[in-house]
């Protein structure tokens, strides 16, 4: 009688189903679709799905729909929406802001990766981005793993990437939770996750510390404030190969060379030579 989520698709509204509300929570008037009601509902077999009900139907079901109750439900509009992505934390961009429709909001970006490698660009939002501080000021186990629920998914260029939406988005990290232990179970063992600081020994020298090179993660050099040498251990995750990130230069003054017939001729110093070398 009763449809399960993962049966629901866009193509008919004459579904019915029985659902458990998990989150109800309000959009307010100023924000994007705002004055709305928003629930994330889930069936028996655990499967989630994202309700959004405008002003007239905010008005209806307001008083009548709260957190844990049980509905049935017909005759709904079923569009892509939220998602949920796990991945630990391997690059992140400094607080910055902008002007939205609610006012200044601070934002930044963080880069998740999964146990295979791969990684996925995701954009913070507000209290996301102190919540997300206040972690890695606490946590002192690396590498921080981050799982986000009811994250928004956006598509640009033919790249996807996902960011916190308001109010619904939940966040957890390292020990919140099994689904985050159990992925960082699978991570297999990095270079970059044995601690903050390692060392790589080049040859081993009677007087101590020669021939030790000490190395430090990408996230403690991004944490620092001393300058300084510092050596990084990784692996390669993409090559630029776009071909506008390097030049053919000239050898006395640097500037850029073209061919000239089978010679190269330097746009600033205006030299000719058998050659140039790539900056």
């Amino acid at each position: 009688m009763f449809t399960p989520i993962s049966e629901l698709d866009n193509n008919r509204t004459t579904w019915i189903l029985k659902l458990r509300a998990i989150r109800v929570y309000f959009v307010p008037m100023w924000a994007r679709g705002g004055d709305s009601m928003e629930i994330v509902f889930h069936d028996e077999h655990g499967t989630r799905i994202h309700t959004h009900l405008n002003r007239p139907e905010k008005k209806k079901f307001e008083t009548q729909i709260t957190e844990d109750g049980v509905y049935v439900i017909r005759n709904v509009h079923v569009h892509d929406n939220y998602q949920n992505v796990i991945g630990k934390i391997v690059a992140r961009t400094k607080v910055q802001t902008t002007i939205t429709r609610a006012g200044e909001q601070k934002f930044m970006e963080v880069t998740l990766e999964d146990h295979e490698g791969n990684r996925l660009g995701c954009t913070l939002w507000g209290e996301y981005v102190d919540r997300f501080l206040d972690c890695l000021t606490q946590n002192a186990q690396e590498p921080v793993i981050m799982l986000l629920s009811f994250c928004k998914p956006r598509r640009y260029m033919g790249t996807v990437t996902v960011s916190s939406a308001f109010h619904v988005t939940k966040m957890l990290f390292d020990g919140n939770s099994p689904e985050v232990n159990e992925f960082r179970a699978r991570l297999p063992l990095q270079v970059d996750d044995v601690g903050t600081i390692g060392c790589i020994v080049l040859s081993v020298e009677a007087d101590g510390d020669e021939g030790v090179i000490k190395t430090t993660t990408i996230k403690a050099l991004l944490d620092t404030t001393e300058p300084g040498p510092y050596w990084i251990v990784g692996k390669i995750a993409s090559i630029n190969d776009s071909g506008d990130w390097s030049y053919l230069g000239c050898t006395d003054c640097n500037k850029k060379v073209i061919r000239d017939g089978d010679k190269f001729k330097c746009l600033g110093c205006n030299t000719t030579m058998l050659h140039g070398v790539y900056r």
